[in-house]
Order: C-alpha cells, then sequence, then structure tokens
C-alpha cells in the first residue's frame, strides 16, 4: 500500500486524506453495489470549455464551442431538474449514438455526472435552421425529394 511504502513522502493532511481515500474505496469494493459506467461516458476533464465560447441558450440548455482531446466540438449543456429528465438523457444519448448519417451531426459521447452534457461533432456549416436562411431551398420537386430523402436516411429505427 502507498502509505506503508512512501509514508514518510508526504505530510499529516496528505496521509489523511489518503486514508481515508483507502478506507472508504475498500468499504466501497466490500459492497454489493457495482458502479457500472456506460460506453458512452466522456469525463468533464477532458473538455476544454471557454465561456467566451457560448454559442446559443434555449430552452433545454446551453451550447458552446469546446476542444475534446485537441478537436473542435460542440458541448450541449441540458438544463434537467428531475429524475424523468436523466432518462430522457439517457434514452437520447443511446438513441443519437445509434444515428450514423453523413448529415447527421455524430454524437462522440456524454458526462451524466453533476450537470448533463452531450459532446458532438463540430458542424462546420452550423446549425441546421441558419444554414436553411442562408441557403434557401428552391421551391422544386428535386430539392424537396433530396430534404425527404436525406431526413428519412437519417432517422430510421431499427428493431
Amino acid at each position: 500500500m502507498e502509505i506503508d511504502s512512501h509514508g514518510s513522502s508526504y505530510t499529516e493532511v496528505q496521509l489523511g486524506i489518503l486514508q481515508k481515500a483507502y478506507t472508504d474505496l475498500n468499504d466501497n469494493l466490500k459492497s454489493d453495489t457495482v458502479v457500472t459506467i456506460p460506453g458512452w461516458f466522456l469525463p468533464w476533464y477532458e473538455l476544454e470549455i471557454d465561456g467566451a465560447n457560448f454559442l446559443a441558450d434555449g430552452a433545454f440548455g446551453e451550447v458552446y464551442r469546446a476542444k475534446w482531446l485537441e478537436s473542435k466540438v460542440i458541448v450541449k449543456q441540458v438544463k434537467q431538474k428531475h429524475t424523468e429528465m436523466r432518462e430522457m438523457f439517457e434514452h437520447e444519448v443511446s438513441v443519437w449514438l445509434g444515428l450514423s448519417h453523413p448529415h447527421a451531426v455524430r454524437l462522440f459521447g456524454a458526462c451524466h455526472v453533476g450537470t448533463s452534457v452531450f459532446i458532438c461533432e463540430y458542424a462546420t456549416n452550423g446549425s441546421l435552421d441558419k444554414y436553411l436562411c442562408t441557403h434557401p431551398i428552391s421551391n422544386n420537386v428535386r430539392s424537396w425529394g433530396k430534404m425527404v430523402s436525406f431526413a428519412t436516411e437519417g432517422c430510421g429505427v431499427a428493431g
């Protein structure tokens, strides 16, 4: 154990913290409760979020530009207050991870510890509503057919 091997390298306060951590961990390992971490979990400390990179605020949360593993990403911070919303969040994560289409923004993962967030691909063309405002779709059948095709291909449900 670290305390036995290197105890003289620590202050009394540090030794107390180590002993408490060891005791807590040991107690948790003895309990019947097993904590499982979802495969989609990304810890907060891997994200670099700067408040200056705030993009939007809505009824469901705030959106920020951020970095994750040196890549540009979007972080969607969810306003949630109830257990039911937590279940909805986890359901949305599983559905979003199941989407695979070149026109759908990819979800890299999420964090449900503390404030829940989605970590997703940085959309170089911006949000869909802003893109459609700056790139109006002509009113011809070919354009609408293409949009319906994109929507239905990206939103298929397996089962």
